[in-house]
């Protein structure tokens, strides 16, 4: 495939569907395109599917870095921060190339962009949950919004605020140590806005969200902390498989 041109203010959004774990010649050809520091790392999952969606998940996302550094796959390779959150390695390229990956269900994403910290989630809204988690893990604003919301729109609500939250807690590093009631998302405008409540915590102006459904009944969230400047833009594409 031709090489990915990054160019700053934009953001990219990938995202394809993960195979049949049944499938052992797919399978083959995911493990040998992995490390043996990756296999080993996926092969601690109890289950199967789970092992088979990281496989997806990891060989997917250095597909589409080797298509923007102009490297293969087999020269991608990864460091971590002290919470997890993984960037290329040094001397891979000097692009300041930020990304983000995420799975749920049958669908893996991947968002990347210039120089900002980003993050994604995306979850499979067919997936029932109890909504009284809500009150244990959201904000006040947000439980009571849901709370309030019809019947009907409830679950859909609950995965809106989640995953708006999960982006962000992956875009800043830390993850879930931000705690997620002590900021607030507000979706009453085409621009979603986010609430610190803490008067030390950064400024909300400073991050821009967008937030849409790549597939029928998945939601998805990208967070981009960039600061200062114009509107980023984002440009949304299915994952073609080399």
């Amino acid at each position: 495939m031709d090489p990915l041109t990054l160019t700053p203010g934009q953001v990219h959004f990938f995202y394809t569907r993960i195979g049949p774990s049944r499938d052992t010649a797919q399978v083959r050809s995911l493990e040998n395109r992995l490390n043996e520091k990756e296999k080993q790392k996926i092969n601690r999952f109890v289950f199967e599917k789970d092992r088979h969606a990281r496989r997806t998940a990891r060989v997917f996302l250095k597909q589409i870095l080797a298509r923007c550094t102009g490297r293969t796959t087999d020269a991608i390779h990864f460091t971590e921060n002290r919470y997890g959150k993984p960037a290329l390695a040094g001397g891979i390229t000097d692009l300041p190339i930020g990304f983000n990956l995420s799975h749920s269900g049958h669908v893996v994403v991947c968002a990347l962009t210039l120089t900002y910290d980003i993050g994604v989630d995306i979850e499979d809204m067919q997936r029932s949950i109890d909504l009284s988690i809500a009150d244990r893990f959201l904000s006040n604003q947000e439980a009571q919004a849901i709370a309030q919301a019809d019947p009907s729109l409830k679950q859909s609500l609950f995965y809106r605020f989640w995953t708006l939250k999960e982006a962000y807690a992956k875009a800043t590093g830390r993850g879930l140590a931000n705690g997620l009631d002590q900021f607030s998302f507000v979706l009453d405008r085409p621009d979603i806005r986010v609430i610190f409540h803490s008067p030390s915590q950064e400024d909300s102006g400073h991050w821009q969200f967008f937030q849409f459904s790549p597939v029928p009944g998945y939601m998805a969230a990208v967070a981009v902390n960039k600061k200062t400047g114009p509107p980023l833009t984002l440009s949304v594409h299915p994952w073609v498989w080399e």
